[in-house]
């Protein structure tokens, strides 16, 4: 709570008396900002007055004071409240405002369908328009027009690309382009994916009726802990050991940590290669990715048949059952997806003239 001061009769009576002397006083009694003293040099301050002059032009210091008003505008000149620009709604019009302005390219799909459009409909890009489907060869660019400048990598604007391409997805078989790749008009589209059309032909086929899925499987720390204690009992006594010693044991402690972790790491990626083995049979390819703790068993990105994704979660369990890193404990297993399958197509698309896209 902030402190509150009160005016005394003295100081009402103080700051009267500075009013009427003028000069600083008067200025920090009228409640403007305080000045530093002006120096007029010594031959200033020995020039006579001139005949008539007012106490303004004897005191420069009381010349501001009598102009608060004045000042008081110009500050607030330069302190004037930032308007920030609207932001842009949705258009109902698929195809409005894509004449004179760039695209913005989300994705390109087998084919245009109306429920491809359909899926489209409640969705918004990346500047609050709705994307649109442009024809290209018995294909569908998605797309939104897009004004020049920089785009700035933000997590809103990223969630905004994932949702547009996870929209098309229910629809139609998408090939996704990487966030942030602008062509300056359709003939720039045409251009780049008439450049690359024998590699777009073979990445759609790979992923022609299939999902992508985020699998992470992790243990809970204390059932990991106690397994590998029980595996090594050299550890346990270790720990026993060094229970009920004081800090003349710190580094002791220190070397007990480091072999646990080691011991811990190598259970985990013994286990994740057993689970990685049972679990490729499940999919058409999958994508390894390091831990983020050391009780996470597997963390991998799986392409599998669209059919196929009901029936996966409940395989996961059958295949993890075996799993000897921490016996009895049950595993929690999520499951992130469907997704845009980015981590199975590595096309690059080069708009012409420029550097990888």
């Amino acid at each position: 709570m902030g402190s509150l001061r009160r005016s005394s009769r003295r100081d009402i009576a103080r700051d009267r008396r500075a009013h009427r002397a003028g000069a600083r006083t008067a200025g920090r009694a009228c409640g403007h900002r305080r000045r530093r003293p002006i120096d007029l040099g010594r031959d200033a301050r020995r020039a006579p007055l001139r005949a008539g002059a007012s106490a303004s032009a004897r005191c420069p210091a009381r010349r501001h004071a009598d102009r608060p008003a004045q000042r008081r505008s110009r500050g607030l000149s330069r302190h004037r409240r930032r308007r920030w620009p609207r932001m842009t709604r949705p258009s109902h019009d698929p195809h409005a405002a894509l004449d004179g302005t760039g695209l913005y390219l989300y994705g390109l799909a087998s084919r245009p369908s109306p429920d491809l459009a359909d899926s489209l409909e409640d969705v918004a890009g990346l500047g609050g328009e709705r994307p649109a489907l442009l024809g290209l060869g018995g294909r569908a660019v998605i797309a939104t027009p897009h004004e020049c400048g920089e785009i700035l990598q933000t997590r809103r604007r990223m969630l905004a690309h994932t949702r547009v391409l996870e929209a098309a997805m229910s629809a139609a078989t998408v090939l996704p382009m990487r966030f942030g790749l602008v062509a300056s008009d359709m003939a720039d589209v045409e251009a780049m994916i008439a450049e690359h059309a024998a590699d777009i032909d073979t990445q759609l086929a790979r992923i022609e009726g299939q999902v992508e899925i985020g699998l992470r499987i992790r243990f809970p720390r204390e059932a990991a802990l106690a397994a590998l204690l029980a595996d090594r009992p050299e550890l346990a006594a270790e720990r026993d050991r060094l229970r009920g010693r004081g800090a003349g044991a710190h580094f002791e402690r220190i070397e007990l940590g480091r072999l646990v972790a080691e011991g811990l790491d190598r259970r985990r990626t013994e286990a994740q290669r057993q689970l990685a083995a049972r679990i490729a049979p499940l999919c058409t390819d999958h994508v390894l990715r390091p831990p983020e703790e050391d009780v996470e068993v597997l963390r991998a990105e799986c392409l599998l048949p669209a059919a196929a994704e009901p029936g996966f979660a409940a395989a996961v369990q059958a295949a993890i059952e075996p799993c000897a890193f921490a016996p009895g404990a049950d595993p929690a297993i999520r499951l992130v997806g469907p997704v845009p399958p980015y981590h199975f197509v590595d096309l690059v698309l080069r708009r012409p003239g420029a550097e990888a896209a």
